[in-house]
């Protein structure tokens, strides 16, 4: 085993550290991109959109998922972290599903009755992250009551769910 690996297992709050690095680029390179399509004009063409959607509330998710490439490629062992970024970076592709099938099926994706594809643009990310991380711990523990007392302990897995839950909760 290598040093790398050694130090995941001993200081985990030290490798969501690093994580947070690739979120907040992700995050700020997603709204500096958003904001050049914008100044096209593409903010009303479905691929503008699209593209607009994805990196301003995504681009965080798809370097944490070059994150966890990353750590995959080094030969790190598996990881909380490594498993919350695979679950944001697949997490983040759910939108463009529900969106783009909303659309083929005469949904008007402006109006009221596209209430829920925000939503899935901004917690979709979360949800995939929460559901890997259980994974994750349901491997580590061999109980699916392990498991869930683990996530129930884990700091970053249960502030995410508060989030899914609040966000989920209001209404306009």
């Amino acid at each position: 085993m290598n040093g790398k690996a050694i130090q995941s297992i001993e200081d985990p709050e030290e490798e969501f550290g690093e994580l947070l690095k690739f979120t907040a680029s992700g995050f700020a390179g997603g709204l500096i991109l958003a904001g050049l399509l914008d100044s096209f004009g593409l903010q009303r063409s479905s691929v503008g959109q699209w593209i607009v959607r994805t990196l301003s509330g995504e681009g965080e998710s798809i370097l944490e998922g070059l994150y966890s490439l990353r750590q995959r490629m080094r030969g790190n062992i598996g990881s909380m972290a490594e498993a919350y970024g695979w679950g944001k970076f697949f997490g983040m592709m759910l939108p463009w599903v529900i969106d783009w099938g909303s659309r083929l099926l005469g949904v008007n994706v402006y109006g009221l009755e596209g209430f829920y594809i925000p939503y899935f643009y901004a917690m979709s990310d979360q949800i995939g992250a929460n559901i890997s991380g259980y994974i994750f711990l349901r491997k580590e523990t061999a109980s699916f009551s392990g498991a869930a007392a683990r996530y129930l302990r884990h700091p970053v897995m249960l502030s995410s769910l508060i989030i899914i839950l609040l966000i989920g909760s209001v209404h306009p």
